[in-house]
């Protein structure tokens, strides 16, 4: 059984690269992981809401993969789930989204995550690593 991964992404502007990371993924290929999103939008419920989803959906993953984009660093809910992921001990992997020049959330710049390309080979190599 593959090992969950929470993929994390500005659902505004990275969506479409974000949801085409699922490629990357194949059962017993180079990346043997299972890619896993926020699904339901609970944000009218409020921000205690927000971050429940986040939490249940995050639990059960062994690594958290940062879609980095243009603004990802300037969103409070990305550091957030960047925060959850340092506190949940998960291994933290960061993708570079085609044609976009920004950096890592600011709750992980201290942390020297470095940034892959979007690259199938780099990018399952650099999780393969933080998955043990």
């Amino acid at each position: 059984m593959s090992k969950r991964v929470f993929v994390s992404y500005n659902f505004r502007e990275d969506a479409p690269s974000a949801r085409n990371i699922g490629v990357f993924f194949q059962p017993r290929g180079p990346c043997n992981a299972a890619p896993v999103f926020v699904e339901q939008d609970v944000s009218a419920q409020g921000e205690a809401a927000v971050d429940r989803e986040i939490r249940r959906v995050m639990e059960p993953c062994a690594a958290a993969v940062f879609v980095v984009g243009d603004s990802v660093h300037n969103s409070p809910w990305i550091n957030r789930e960047a925060q959850l992921a340092k506190s949940m001990g998960l291994g933290i992997v960061a993708v570079r989204a085609p044609d976009t020049s920004g950096n890592v959330p600011n709750e992980l710049r201290e942390n020297d995550v470095m940034v892959v390309k979007w690259d199938r080979s780099e990018f399952c190599h650099a999780l393969n690593r933080v998955l043990g």
